[in-house]
């Protein structure tokens, strides 16, 4: 009797345990606005900090970061978009950086599912 009760007792902890879940690392975030007839949209993985010196140190300057963590952010815009000189056609796009200590150079990529700046 007391193994049965021990392996019942057991196997509800385990199962409680199995259902607790944590917050994601660098959780995924999602903002839309509305303009007009369009809307733009934004996906990003949120990186978590966790007292790192990010930029300059973990983000090197002068290399390509995927603007987040995990997979590359994703801009979406619903009509043309003129950025700098540049006239982006409707669509979505993967969005990367070079961060430098000054400024930062924007790219956006046709491939929007990338998995972090290997492909840019």
């Amino acid at each position: 009797m007391k193994k049965l009760f021990f392996f019942i007792a057991l196997s509800a902890g385990v199962s409680a345990f199995a259902q607790y879940n944590l917050p994601a690392a660098s959780p995924r975030q999602t903002i839309e606005q509305q303009f007009s007839v369009s809307k733009v949209s934004l996906d990003y993985g949120r990186p978590s900090v966790n007292n790192r010196k990010i930029f300059g140190a973990l983000v090197p300057y002068g290399e390509v970061w995927r603007a987040g963590a995990n997979s590359a952010t994703k801009i979406t815009f619903g009509q043309p978009v003129k950025v700098g000189n540049t006239v982006l056609p409707p669509g979505s796009y993967a969005v990367f950086v070079i961060p430098q200590a000054a400024s930062w150079r924007i790219l956006f990529n046709k491939d929007a599912e990338q998995w972090g700046a290997y492909n840019y």
